[in-house]
């Protein structure tokens, strides 16, 4: 009973919760299928493909976590000016988070990470990305889209995956603005992925 009563608070906490999350979006590609031949071309299984479905990574899956449970999302992040950048943008927006500050670059891909799955196993990842640092004319968008909504929001999720958005300068001008807002910040660091 003290569990259930937890969760009903937890629950009405994050329906009343408006939080940014800002930081590194990927789009997750699966590919599954059946594999029951090797290749005449290398040693390595074929695999005979029968669905693809893509959910939202990185920065973008916590901003899907964060709408499932109720909560008013802002993102904030980077994609490629490509066809895997707008399908990402079209899934949020279909989660209800607002992808105004999502912004396209044309000098970088959209980070799309792929896996080959056969039966409960993943076969192959294979990744689409850059880790160059975002231009300076990007960066500043990206914080002056967040200065512009600071007054909205009570908390704000850095979801760092190392792919070039978070530089040491952002990070200080994202965070003077969360101490001028007196807003709470959630950093989540990850490294090598």
């Amino acid at each position: 009973m003290i569990g259930m009563i937890k969760a009903i608070e937890i629950e009405k906490l994050f329906k009343e919760a408006k939080i940014a999350v800002l930081g590194d979006v990927m789009l997750d590609r699966y590919f599954s299928g059946d594999a029951e031949r090797i290749s005449p071309e290398a040693p390595i299984p074929v695999v005979d493909v029968n669905n693809v479905w893509h959910i939202p990574g990185g920065a973008a899956n916590a901003m899907s976590n964060l709408a499932s449970l109720g909560a008013k999302v802002w993102g904030f992040g980077v994609t490629g000016s490509d066809a895997e950048g707008k399908l990402l943008k079209d899934i949020l927006v279909q989660r209800n988070i607002d992808v105004v500050n999502i912004t396209a670059d044309i000098h970088r891909p959209t980070t799309v990470k792929c896996r080959v799955i056969v039966g409960h196993h993943q076969m192959l990842r294979y990744d689409f990305e850059s880790r160059e640092h975002l231009p300076n004319h990007i960066a500043s968008k990206l914080i002056k889209g967040l200065e512009q909504i600071a007054t909205e929001i009570d908390m704000l999720v850095i979801s760092d995956y190392d792919k070039g958005v978070m530089s040491h300068e952002a990070i200080s001008s994202i965070l003077e603005i969360a101490r001028n807002h007196k807003i709470e910040v959630l950093v989540d660091p990850k490294v090598n992925s």
